[in-house]
């Protein structure tokens, strides 16, 4: 009614979503990404995020989205995708248009309790710095932060 036109899109793991949950405007991850998850499923959305552009398929589908919409925004609703994204803006891939983050949580703190738990002593540190350096860099570089924690 305002005259935006809103285009949503998921890149996700299949076998996580009944068949009817998701759109073809959403990228489903290839079995190279599937494997890395398998790895460490609690990482699932960090390996997602880092790794779907690694994926041909993955890859191709979603630039095929961005050229057919042409964003004037783009918003993110976790930190998981920014550094991706990010890389396509800096290599010229895409153009960066306005960021908005917007969160239900501090994403790193919540991982934090959540790593506690599922992953080995060893990896934790390293994992819980990876998505507080990501959601750090999406705040620095978004034009609008919206946060509700």
């Amino acid at each position: 009614m305002a005259g935006v036109e809103a285009h949503f899109t998921a890149i996700f793991y299949p076998a996580h979503y009944p068949p009817g949950s998701f759109t073809d405007g959403d990228i489903a991850i290839g079995p190279t990404v599937r494997a890395a998850i398998h790895e460490r499923p609690c990482l699932e959305d960090v390996v997602i995020g880092a790794r779907f552009i690694e994926d041909r398929e993955c890859l191709e589908k979603f630039l095929q989205t961005w050229r057919g919409f042409q964003p004037d925004v783009l918003e993110f609703e976790g930190p998981y995708l920014w550094a991706a994204i990010r890389g396509l803006i800096d290599e010229g891939a895409i153009r960066r248009p306005r960021i908005i983050y917007s969160s239900q949580n501090v994403e790193s703190e919540l991982k934090a309790a959540i790593y506690e738990t599922a992953l080995p002593r060893a990896e934790r540190t390293a994992a819980f710095d990876r998505v507080r350096e990501m959601e750090e860099d999406l705040v620095r570089n978004a034009d609008l932060v919206v946060a509700v924690s």
